[in-house]
């Protein structure tokens, strides 16, 4: 259970992105849990390599450079995605005429 204020997903990670990118994101996590976790995890190995497979909005990434300038090291991150779509997006991609695995 994450009761840090930083922890808050609301705040460090939708708003947060909101600010960046100009828009949200479904369920993004905060900037500061997944660097806890990191730390907690990685900070004794200065040359870790993390890899995420369920990157989606990408915190990961400045989860790793943000541990990289305060605990020193040269972790690098690897994000991967499946590019899912929302239920609504789908919905629209079908009735255009749209399939999954279409270049569009």
């Amino acid at each position: 259970m994450w009761t840090d204020p930083l922890s808050n997903a609301e705040v460090h990670g939708t708003d947060m992105l909101k600010q960046i990118i100009g828009s949200g994101f479904s369920y993004p996590k905060s900037l500061y849990a997944v660097y806890e976790t990191l730390f907690f995890t990685v900070s004794g190995k200065r040359s870790a390599l993390i890899v995420d497979f369920f990157a989606g909005s990408g915190t990961t990434l400045p989860a790793v450079n943000l541990l990289n300038a305060e605990a020193g090291g040269n972790r690098q991150c690897i994000l991967v995605t499946n590019n899912e779509v929302s239920e609504q997006e789908a919905k629209t991609l079908r009735q255009e005429g749209h399939a999954p695995g279409d270049a569009e």
